[in-house]
């Protein structure tokens, strides 16, 4: 069984703010990095264990359903109720 990691981030136009905590609560780690493809996949491709993620508080109400598709996750969506 995998260890379960809690996601954090926040997505903006030209940079993008991910943390990474474990289900304690203590963080793995915290970083800014340049929101383009190629940083993205590098972020979330080798994090490892069981991912769950939290989106930025403030597009919630925009976003009806999330996908998150990558060969280290299959695909998974994510149904605001």
């Amino acid at each position: 069984m995998q260890e379960t990691i809690y996601v954090g981030w926040d997505l903006g136009s030209s940079c993008c703010q991910q943390t990474v905590m474990n289900r304690d609560g203590s963080v793995r780690f915290s970083r800014v990095i340049p929101t383009s493809e190629r940083h993205l996949r590098s972020a979330f491709d080798k994090l490892g264990g069981e991912a769950r993620f939290h989106n930025e508080a403030g597009s919630q109400d925009r976003v009806k359903n999330l996908e998150i598709a990558g060969s280290c996750w299959g695909s998974s969506s994510f149904l605001r109720d």
